[in-house]
């Protein structure tokens, strides 16, 4: 109940002396390939640090090249989706 109290308070003073109106901001719409992608990229990274565990650096190499190239693909796909949108 006290974060309430001070979080009412927090949008009154913003509201009153800054003139910015705070609202709820909650996920309409969640975008699950990306998602996804953002899950497999973690996973790749996580799948480096076990690999440099059991000294495997076969596997370091590979999983590093693919977390890279699942990162530079989603960047690509975001990249190419706000043009469009624009």
């Amino acid at each position: 109940m006290l974060f309430i109290d001070k979080f009412l308070f927090f949008q009154i003073l913003l509201y009153t002396y800054i003139g910015m109106r705070i609202e709820v901001w909650t996920m309409k719409r969640i975008n699950f390939p990306m998602l996804l992608l953002a899950i497999i990229v973690v996973a790749m990274f996580s799948l480096v640090g076990i690999a440099i565990h059991y000294a495997n650096f076969w596997l370091v190499g590979l999983f590093l090249l693919l977390g890279f190239a699942f990162m530079g693909f989603g960047l690509k796909i975001r990249k190419t989706g706000s043009a469009s949108e624009s």
